[in-house]
């Protein structure tokens, strides 16, 4: 992904040098920091193109982030997007069973059965 994001700005920049080249002696400074400013602008554009294009998101939150641009200028502020929730559940039942387990090679069955455990405690606490 770098390699074609630099690449992408190697040939941006030669772009911009050929541009330069054949308008020196038209422009004047302020004309010169303008469009200095439109071509970073630019690159960083379609640089950030790029790079979205060749993401595959494997984390869905960071997947659900993708959206929200378009989803804020649609419809305005989320209200109910939040990734507390998430990070809650994460603590509860990976963390809390991380520290129940003794942390050799076979933690995982540990924490699943600690988790289950914890379930089926709630569960017996529901029911009475």
């Amino acid at each position: 992904m770098n390699a074609k994001a630099n690449s992408l700005r190697m040939e941006l920049v030669k772009k911009q040098n050929v541009d330069e080249e054949t308008n020196a002696e038209i422009r004047t400074p302020s004309k010169k920091w303008r469009q200095m400013n439109a071509w970073r602008d630019y690159m960083s554009h379609e640089i950030d193109v790029s790079k979205e294009l060749d993401v595959k998101f494997n984390f869905l939150k960071i997947h659900l982030m993708s959206h929200w641009v378009e989803q804020i200028r649609r419809y305005g502020a989320l209200q109910q997007k939040s990734t507390e929730r998430h990070k809650q559940a994460h603590k509860t039942k990976l963390n809390n069973g991380w520290n129940a387990c003794n942390r050799n090679l076979n933690h995982l069955p540990q924490v699943i059965t600690f988790q289950g455990r914890i379930l089926c405690f709630e569960m017996r606490e529901v029911n009475l």
